[in-house]
């Protein structure tokens, strides 16, 4: 498995249009969470996303987070992959783990991280195929690049 420290990848697609992707794989763990949200947000000072940075870092951090808290509870901690797109006038990440899907449940100061990830993103999609595990896909609109977030 590539370590998250790993190199960026910047592919240009052949069509004309430009394209950029950035992925990380590592093991599900605070530390990983931590680090790919730096990474992220130095790939994403090279990219036209205007003053949607924070949002988009937020989201794939708790998207992480919650891999990180729920995927592998009671087991070994499994793979989480990030992975984000630029293409034309949008940017999509996608975070996938190898875990076991946990519904949300009501608590009054946790569990509002799925409200969160629509909050600050234009669609977000959430796909569980247990065991294969859960891939969070969310997509940010770049013809407007401001703030989804009210507190962004």
């Amino acid at each position: 498995m590539d370590s998250a420290r790993g190199p960026r990848i910047d592919h240009r697609s052949t069509n004309g249009v430009g394209s950029s992707s950035w992925a990380r794989s590592d093991v599900a763990t605070a530390e990983t969470a931590r680090h790919l949200r730096t990474t992220m947000a130095e790939w994403l000072e090279t990219q036209p996303v205007g003053d949607l940075r924070n949002d988009i870092v937020l989201a794939m951090y708790e998207a992480v987070a919650n891999s990180v808290e729920h995927a592998y509870d009671g087991a070994e901690p499994g793979p989480v992959t990030v992975t984000a797109t630029h293409e034309a006038d949008a940017l999509t990440v996608t975070v996938t783990d190898g875990g076991v899907w946990r519904e949300p449940t009501e608590r009054p100061l946790r569990g509002h991280g799925l409200g969160l990830l629509r909050a600050v993103a234009d669609s977000v999609a959430v796909e569980h195929d247990d065991p294969q595990g859960t891939t969070v896909t969310m997509i940010w609109d770049l013809g407007d690049t401001r703030p989804r977030g009210s507190g962004s």
